[in-house]
């Protein structure tokens, strides 16, 4: 059956997520999933993630990260959440 080609796999903060629930993802070119959360922002390279948030970065003023954008030349833009 159709079902059998795929596969789906759940990650949490266990698997390294600074938070479970995604805001957003977005992929850059270089093949990287990024996933922003209200507890940091993720990088995703099919394996593992990297967290950034206020203790990996502590030049952040919060982990609450609202959105991001690709632009058309592959940079990544982030965007805080505002209003703390």
């Amino acid at each position: 059956p159709a079902s059998a080609q795929y596969r789906m796999t759940t990650w949490t903060t266990a698997d390294g997520l600074p938070q479970s629930s995604v805001v957003e993802i977005a992929q850059t070119p270089d093949g990287f999933l990024w996933m922003t959360t209200l507890g940091g922002l993720a990088r995703f390279d099919g394996r593992s993630f990297r967290a950034f948030d206020t203790t990996t970065n502590p030049e952040l003023p919060h982990s609450r990260f609202a959105g991001m954008v690709v632009d058309d030349a592959g940079r990544l833009f982030v965007a805080l959440q505002t209003g703390e």
